[in-house]
């Protein structure tokens, strides 16, 4: 008996959704974290600006005038995964770029969602993390900090700046 490829890619694909549990048949999604806990995906949200920040910095953190955006979270427990990416550039010294969500820096530490630029131009994402923000609306953010750059751009040479933010419950 001869057996179609194609059948045996259907089958192949059942038996991994049935192995991987009921969510995946489900209309919600959710999120399986390498050791840690899982979650239901409530909410994401996408955010863009083609706001250029040209601007020297200084030697401690500031927040840019913009872009900013407010985001309004689900649930009083649920917590944020945001991504940010953006172009940016230095001349002469180091500049760095932060999302952060009610002037807080994410619970993973200071460096993440921490976007770092050398003397030339380059576009950076990373990702940060927030628990414990209250239901109803967010502020997000982008702070600068220099070390010895000349000029310091975010949103550099016309390129957008993104911010994906998913909101998950435990």
């Amino acid at each position: 008996m001869k057996v179609k490829r194609s059948f045996l890619v259907m089958v192949a694909l059942g038996l991994a959704l049935c192995l991987t549990g009921a969510p995946a048949w489900g209309d919600d999604f959710y999120v399986i974290a390498g050791g840690g806990p899982s979650g239901k995906v409530l909410k994401t949200q996408v955010f863009t600006s083609d706001t250029t920040n040209n601007t020297l910095g200084t030697d401690t953190w500031a927040k840019l005038d913009s872009p900013q955006w407010t985001y309004t979270k689900l649930s009083p427990t649920s917590y944020l995964v945001i991504t940010y990416q953006d172009s940016i550039s230095s001349t002469g010294g180091w500049g760095f770029y932060q999302l952060r969500v009610n002037d807080l820096a994410s619970v993973a530490g200071i460096n993440a969602a921490l976007l770092v630029a050398s003397p030339t131009w380059n576009i950076y994402g990373a990702t940060g993390v927030w628990s414990g923000l209250p239901k109803g609306e967010v502020n997000l953010s982008i702070w600068h900090w220099q070390s010895g750059c000349s000029a310091c751009a975010q949103g550099a040479n016309g390129w957008t700046t993104n911010v994906v933010v998913m909101e998950i419950e435990h």
